[in-house]
């Protein structure tokens, strides 16, 4: 009788266990798919932010045995319905919705990369702006909120479309106090939020409140997207030229770990490069190749990356550019990139 009373509240035990712990198997924050060779990882970047603060799905594609190359991996990775990105947001004690982040319902065309044995590619998408909410950001409000992702694809351009998925997030989101309240307060409104989730403006009044955020409150946790925005946008006029690439290397040094570094570091290398400044353009072409080589530019369909190094490996492997004497050998026709 007492062997049968443990068994009982063994299994009992074991049936408590199995529930708490199903919130969390459900609540994973990564998920992969595996296919003719090729591995396609899925995650968001974090579980816990501030009011207005995005997080960011992190696509990673990874050729682990496929024997070809072309068409390792296709998709559209845009959010609308129709594109081939899901994401679906519950806020607290609402519906659950579908993202569109700032597209409008279209068709968009999709991406191809061919990654060699080993090899990976990564995309970062932004979940920042939403058009219903009252203040323009996804986040809105404090409160738990509940992000699922689903990513449909086309491996080695296989008849049969396959897809990877993140089951449902929670998303623990906090009031900012203090200093993140106070910096928060000069980037709110949908004008703010949507300028971020498009990493570009020219209203001087929200480049403004950028560059004070990034500047001023350095330490909060909008300061890195603030930043990066406005340095891009002001590479982007000759007048703002230095102004924007300095704000652009500040930004890489003080958040090496941010999903955008490496797009920090190709626009300051993109803005060297239209202004005519070969040489500077091409240490930090290869600046970003040592440091983030599996940037989906570093490839040699962009006609800029194929110009300082895809288009004659042969000769870059044989010596790097600071072996060479100035100026730097480079092929005579500079394209026109798109």
């Amino acid at each position: 009788m007492l062997d049968r009373l443990a068994s009982w509240r063994r299994a009992a035990a074991w049936m408590l266990a199995a529930i708490s712990l199903a919130p969390l198997c459900a609540f994973a924050q990564r998920g992969s798919s595996f296919h003719l060779g090729i591995e396609v990882a899925m995650e968001f970047d974090r579980t816990e932010v501030v009011v207005g603060e995005p997080i960011f799905l992190k696509i990673t594609v990874t050729n682990r045995s496929a024997p070809l190359i072309i068409g390792n991996f296709a998709a559209s990775l845009h959010f609308p319905e129709g594109s081939d990105v899901e994401v679906k947001i519950q806020p607290p004690g609402e519906l659950a919705y579908r993202y569109m982040a700032h597209e409008e319902p279209a068709v968009y065309s999709g991406i191809e990369i061919g990654n060699k044995l080993g090899e990976f590619t990564h995309f970062e998408l932004p979940i920042l702006y939403e058009r219903n909410s009252p203040n323009g950001y996804v986040f809105a409000r404090p409160g738990e909120y509940i992000v699922s992702a689903r990513l449909s694809h086309t491996i080695m351009r296989d008849n049969t479309r396959t897809f990877t998925e993140i089951p449902p997030t929670r998303i623990v989101v906090r009031e900012p106090t203090g200093r993140t309240a106070e910096a928060f307060r000069l980037i709110e409104g949908k004008d703010y939020a949507l300028a971020l989730q498009q990493q570009f403006t020219d209203n001087p009044k929200i480049l403004n409140a950028f560059t004070t955020v990034a500047e001023k409150f350095a330490d909060t946790p909008y300061a890195p997207m603030c930043a990066y925005v406005a340095g891009s946008a002001k590479t982007l006029t000759q007048k703002g030229q230095q102004e924007g690439i300095k704000m652009l290397r500040e930004f890489a040094r003080r958040w090496p770990n941010h999903p955008f570094y490496g797009n920090a570091i190709y626009n300051i290398f993109y803005t060297y490069h239209m202004s005519g400044n070969l040489e500077r353009a091409q240490e930090w072409f290869y600046y970003l190749l040592d440091t983030d080589p599996h940037h989906r530019l570093m490839r040699e369909e962009n006609k800029l990356a194929a110009y300082y190094y895809y288009g004659r490996l042969e000769e870059a492997a044989a010596r790097r550019w600071w072996l060479y004497e100035k100026p730097w050998a480079l092929p005579r026709q500079t394209p026109n990139p798109q």
